[in-house]
């Protein structure tokens, strides 16, 4: 039995692999697509898709031919599936996240306003 030579841990002459990342994002940018563009054209291809298994599902089901009717309407389904894969990427491209608002309000000059608020007016028989 012959002895399989490995392969070299890197090929010669190139670059590190984290060192060909600003050779990649400068070719992307120089052709002009952004990953949203990539994700949105990719979740309307699905769904162009899902609408094309559905009208041939209905046709099959107009025609009597059940299986293919039900065929269909599993590959539109899956079409969905992936339409809505891409819109749940591209969604945080397209609205930010809500940061959540951390309030925090003391014991102090509110209640004290508020108590203040409430004596004057049972002085004044309800009136402010």
């Amino acid at each position: 039995m012959e002895a399989v030579e490995s392969a070299p841990e890197t090929l010669p002459d190139a670059p590190e692999r984290w060192d060909i990342l600003p050779l990649l994002a400068e070719k992307i940018a120089q052709s002009g697509i952004t990953p949203l563009e990539v994700l949105t054209g990719a979740m309307r291809v699905a769904w162009n898709e899902a609408e094309r298994y559905q009208a041939a599902s209905k046709e099959a089901y107009a025609m009597g031919d059940d299986a293919a009717a039900l065929a269909h309407h599993r590959k539109m389904l899956a079409m969905i599936g992936k339409a809505s894969e891409y819109a749940v990427k591209a969604a945080p491209y397209i609205h930010p996240r809500l940061q959540s608002l951390q309030q925090k309000v003391d014991n102090g000059p509110l209640e004290i306003k508020i108590r203040r608020f409430f004596e004057e007016s049972v002085k004044n028989g309800g009136r402010s």
